[in-house]
């Protein structure tokens, strides 16, 4: 098939869970499929990654400031539509993505998340709307959230669930990452096959690490930019190190990720646990094998997080809430250690500590289930059934 690909970033440096998500959806269309990709490109990178390049038969890159991020959420507000989606609308881009699928000549088009559902409803096209995880569940959600993100999400969240339900039903198909956030978009009126696709990894590049686990060290990944992560380091540094601090008085926690902010800095300074933050790591797979375990401690977190299956399939034992293990289908005391409680967040992570012999035993369990679940074809069943859905609708044009 011949198909457009919309994003509103460029997926590549993958530096948090979106572009995760998009370069893994771009690899898997580009194995069966001829992709033109036209992406915003809000962080002015201004060139094609090479990666990405490698990828498609052509690609449009679209400088987007953020003078035209706030004009769009302004015609957003004003005409009652979501503003979520159409921050990323622009009538200059939405003229250039005409010129070029105009000489492109697609025949349908994927969307990465409902940002790019204005653009993509002017085409006209058949489409496949990767919702990856549902905007409206998460609004639903916005108690947990602090200050401006809390009261724009109680502003957005009407028109938000409005409008992903009728872009979701006005896809051939809809992606989900994990079988919750499925449920949560059926719940939301969503009559079009929802088809769950994890994330793929590829196996042999995030192989088992042999590197010597370094006693006590602990880490964490995650965007510290993304509110879940905040809280649930907050959450950790705060209520669960002293426990660990007090029993392991070698314990201390790396934290791996870019968008550290000042107050993020200052709250967890609080802890009595040793908190060392190392920025964005561009290779993280000496630094989850060097770890005793890697802590996800994320009881606001929706859909699947990455942090977790990259620790698993590098063979780094894993304590996480028992969302995060759910949505990678990890079992407590097989493939991870599961606790939603300081006291047992905390103690499991004392045992894997204690014992390196039950963390290898996790770690192997781990991998077993990333190969099983989220190596390259198993994680590709969802992604093409959904084309497969795709293909028949342009054929029956």
């Amino acid at each position: 098939m011949n198909l457009l690909y919309l994003a509103a970033f460029v997926p590549h440096p993958v530096t948090d869970g979106d572009k995760v998500r998009a370069f893994w959806t771009l690899r898997a269309l580009a194995r069966r499929h001829r992709v033109h990709a036209f992406f915003l490109d809000p962080e002015g990178q201004g060139r094609i990654p090479g990666p990405v390049g490698a990828l498609c038969a052509d690609v449009r890159v679209f400088t987007f400031p953020r003078s035209m991020r706030a004009s769009g959420a302004l015609l957003g507000a004003l005409q009652g539509l979501p503003v979520h989606s159409y921050a990323f609308w622009n009538r200059s881009a939405q003229a250039e993505l005409d010129r070029v699928v105009a000489r492109w000549r697609p025949s349908a088009c994927h969307v990465h998340r409902i940002r790019m559902m204005p653009y993509a409803e002017r085409l006209g096209l058949p489409y496949v709307l990767d919702a990856t995880d549902s905007i409206a569940a998460y609004y639903r959600r916005s108690a947990s959230l602090r200050g401006w993100r809390r009261a724009y999400a109680r502003f957005d969240a009407r028109r938000v669930e409005v409008a992903e339900r009728r872009w979701g039903n006005a896809a051939k198909a809809v992606l989900a990452i994990t079988r919750e956030e499925r449920a949560n978009l059926v719940r939301l009126g969503i009559r079009s096959p929802v088809c769950v696709a994890p994330n793929g990894i590829d196996l042999v590049h995030w192989r088992m690490s042999r590197s010597r686990r370094v006693p006590g060290l602990l880490a964490f990944v995650g965007n510290l930019g993304y509110p879940p992560n905040v809280k649930g380091l907050e959450w950790f540094a705060l209520r669960i190190a002293p426990m660990i601090a007090a029993r392991v008085p070698g314990a201390r926690l790396v934290v791996a990720g870019g968008g550290l902010t000042p107050a993020l800095r200052a709250s967890v300074s609080r802890s009595p646990m040793p908190i060392r933050f190392a920025g964005f790591v561009q290779d993280l797979r000496p630094f989850l094998g060097s770890a005793s375990a890697v802590v996800c401690p994320l009881p606001l977190a929706a859909g699947l997080q990455n942090k977790a299956v990259l620790a698993m399939a590098c063979g780094a034992p894993v304590v996480a809430t028992s969302n995060v293990a759910r949505a990678i289908g990890a079992r407590s005391g097989h493939e991870a250690a599961v606790a939603d409680s300081p006291a047992g967040f905390a103690s499991a992570t004392v045992g894997l500590l204690a014992s390196r012999g039950q963390g290898r035993r996790l770690a192997l369990g781990a991998r077993r289930l990333i190969e099983r679940r989220f190596g390259d074809d198993a994680a590709r069943v969802g992604i093409d059934r959904a084309f497969a859905l795709l293909a028949r609708a342009v054929e029956g044009r």
